[in-house]
């Protein structure tokens, strides 16, 4: 689903796991700034979270006071959302503020959806005081489940992940939105200066928010939380208080090895610098295709349709060799097979390219399964067709 307004925006956050945009002006900026002061005329010491703090009333009454400044800036960039709530993040100076490479918790079905944080630093962020380090595509690189009570997918891997990591230095008002399955870290704040950031937590309007607690050495439990979970979650590392459980999951530990992790890095690289010719001329077609490998979308009306069967009746084809799946270009008859191509191109092409760009049609045909239980098409994909895969791709429109 998408989560942003823009496009291109979508695309490079479903590509990288993260982007960054200009979010907040200087005056937005500094009530901030008055905000957090106002509650902590001291920072507190080292890595701090508003979070931290056990007074639920305190964390509703702060993030709907941030959310009064923040809301209209997210619904110009983000529809279709639900928020989770907003905190600070501090750091004051000293080397106990490092933040370790970690993954935020799985809170929705990461196969559908993405839970994200928007991370904005109310002063200027680099490698000196606690900029943000993120391993691009990293969102991408495991489906382990994510918890405080669940070991990391890449716990034994921080310190050759740190150094692979990519700098994220912003400008105060600037924000990073992330996927919470991103890779990040941040270093110790060795700077004068208190380093101040608020976030803000959302996720799809559609999706659920779910809490995931192990129980055993090989079981997960799976809770439903209500939405305002963030806020009254105090008892971290127990299961959540009030909560539905939905199921208890088979668990393994599955810990990624630096093999890997540089093969899993490698392919997003190659990817990545694909530059491959858009087949699409939506960009949010192209962008859906690009990330899900398939698009469906409405071709044939019903006269087209009863035109295409009433002419594969006329044909004749068979499934010659008894499998209960034939394909119609298999025939033996080429003369047949040709009318066919044409049959189908005059009919379907013409519809296909309301949503395609430079393209050439190379075959068509029917493809038949009769009632048989021997029709069975196992997993496969289809043969390299073009010389250059990660400049152009063929397709099937399969209608």
């Amino acid at each position: 689903m998408n989560l942003f307004i823009d496009q291109e925006l979508q695309r490079k956050f479903d590509e990288q796991g993260y982007v960054v945009i200009n979010f907040a002006d200087s005056t937005t900026v500094a009530r901030l700034q008055q905000i957090f002061t106002s509650i902590y005329p001291k920072t507190p010491e080292g890595f701090f979270s508003s979070s931290y703090d056990k007074d639920i009333v305190f964390k509703q009454n702060l993030s709907n006071q941030l959310r009064e400044l923040l809301d209209p800036l997210v619904k110009k960039i983000c529809h279709h959302f639900r928020p989770l709530g907003c905190s600070f993040l501090s750091k004051s100076p000293g080397i106990s503020s490092f933040m370790p490479v970690h993954q935020d918790w799985t809170v929705v079905d990461e196969s559908k959806f993405a839970s994200v944080t928007i991370w904005m630093p109310l002063t200027d962020t680099d490698e000196k005081n606690g900029a943000l380090k993120v391993l691009p595509g990293s969102h991408r690189f495991s489906d382990a489940l994510r918890s405080p009570t669940i070991p990391g997918a890449f716990d034994y891997l921080k310190e050759d992940i740190y150094p692979l990591m990519n700098w994220v230095k912003l400008k105060a008002g600037q924000a990073i939105i992330f996927n919470h399955a991103l890779l990040h870290a941040s270093p110790p704040n060795l700077s004068d200066s208190d380093r101040i950031v608020v976030t803000y937590g959302l996720i799809p309007e559609e999706a659920e928010l779910y809490f995931y607690n192990r129980i055993s050495e090989h079981q997960v439990a799976k809770f439903r939380v209500p939405y305002d979970f963030f806020i009254t979650y105090n008892n971290i590392g127990q299961p959540p208080e009030s909560a539905e459980l939905i199921e208890t999951l088979e668990y393994a530990e599955s810990p990624f090895t630096i093999n890997l992790l540089n093969r899993k890095m490698y392919q997003y690289r190659k990817n990545k610098s694909s530059a491959m010719r858009p087949l699409f001329k939506k960009p949010e077609h192209q962008s859906f295709f690009e990330q899900n490998g398939y698009i469906v979308l409405p071709a044939l009306q019903q006269h087209q349709i009863d035109a295409l069967r009433a002419y594969y009746l006329s044909t004749g084809l068979k499934d010659e060799k008894g499998y209960g799946f034939h394909v119609g270009m298999d025939a033996e008859d080429k003369q047949l097979v040709k009318e066919m191509v044409d049959k189908i191109k005059e009919i379907a092409l013409a519809q296909v390219q309301n949503y395609l760009t430079d393209i050439q049609l190379f075959t068509a045909s029917f493809v038949v399964k009769e009632p048989n239980p021997m029709g069975v098409v196992p997993p496969h994909q289809d043969w390299t067709f073009v010389e250059d895969e990660e400049s152009f791709c063929s397709v099937t429109c399969w209608i």
